[in-house]
């Protein structure tokens, strides 16, 4: 704490020394890592800031303009999945998954009947081979849905459970079936119609990198 005090004095008599200070409370208090050593200082004005925290890098103490503590039992936030939309597809994504992921080859076999069924297309020939990438929405969305579905798959047999989940159009059915709404065979069903119904109405394939 005594180094990063003395880091951001330096700084700001040097390359920061136009910020204001209410942008630098702002950046320290919202966008930077919370460590379990904190210290919070009191000062009207820059040089009176620069000098307690020089004071602080040398072993000192501010005296009353300042509060310092320790949170011990600091733990870190369990992590958000978000899952995207149209758009975030590629030639030959789930290659490796396929080949190194018995969890993710256990999603892809038990979704292949459901969209073989809806769509009549193999999704082990969509995420392994060449072609998804411009193709249609009818081929590229049930591809990202599975993908997602064993990856989350993938991440649950490593010990990894999301705080929360979130969805952009496509992502929502997969979001929607990780927190428990839908199984994972309902959600392809979702998809299949969704992307066919839509690649019915917007007739044309969408550009590889679009979001939709």
């Amino acid at each position: 704490m005594r180094e990063n005090a003395g880091r951001l004095a330096q700084w700001l008599t040097g390359e920061g020394i136009g910020t204001p200070l209410a942008d630098v409370a702002h950046t320290l208090a919202l966008r930077r890592t919370h460590l379990t050593e904190r210290l919070v200082i009191r000062a009207a004005d820059r040089e009176t800031l620069i000098q307690r925290l020089r004071m602080v890098a040398d072993g000192g103490e501010p005296g009353p303009f300042a509060a310092r503590a320790s949170v011990a039992d600091a733990k870190g936030t369990d992590p958000v999945f978000v899952f995207s939309g149209h758009g975030s597809q590629w030639d030959g994504m789930g290659v490796q998954l396929l080949g190194d992921e018995p969890g993710f080859v256990a999603v892809i076999d038990a979704l292949e009947p459901v969209v073989q069924e809806e769509s009549g297309l193999s999704l082990h020939t969509l995420i392994s081979e060449d072609g998804l990438a411009a193709s249609g929405m009818d081929r590229v969305q049930p591809a990202v849905y599975a993908l997602q579905i064993g990856l989350a798959e993938v991440w649950r047999g490593l010990g990894i459970r999301p705080a929360g989940v979130i969805g952009h159009s496509l992502g929502e059915v997969a979001a929607a079936v990780v927190a428990g709404a839908f199984s994972p065979e309902d959600g392809a069903r979702i998809v299949c119609r969704r992307s066919r119904l839509m690649e019915e109405r917007l007739p044309g394939p969408a550009p590889p990198h679009s979001w939709g």
